[in-house]
């Protein structure tokens, strides 16, 4: 059976961040097949002290995190979208206040 295994940006157990995906408190792993959504484990987000705004160690710790994941869910991504877009998709969307 296909699968993909999604990170979705929390900011509590139940709702998405508003921030940039990396700056989420928590990911949500859920694994997606043609016909069910299951929920697999909550990872906690590490701060990472950022010499620069996109900082290229931000996107390593956090792509180490998610090594099993296939795709990225969030409102926002910041600059390091496009260092974790060569192993991962990326999916957001992008409205007026960003």
């Amino acid at each position: 059976m296909k699968k993909i295994v999604t990170a979705l940006g929390l900011e509590n157990n139940t709702e998405l961040t508003d921030e940039h995906f990396g700056n989420s408190a928590y990911f949500g792993i859920y694994e997606l097949t043609e016909d069910s959504i299951r929920y697999i484990r909550r990872i906690d987000n590490v701060k990472v002290e950022e010499r620069m705004h996109g900082d290229p160690n931000k996107a390593g710790v956090i792509g180490n995190l998610l090594k099993e994941v296939d795709a990225l869910v969030a409102f926002r991504m910041g600059p390091n979208v496009l260092r974790m877009k060569k192993k991962i998709c990326i999916c957001y969307r992008k409205y007026a206040k960003c």
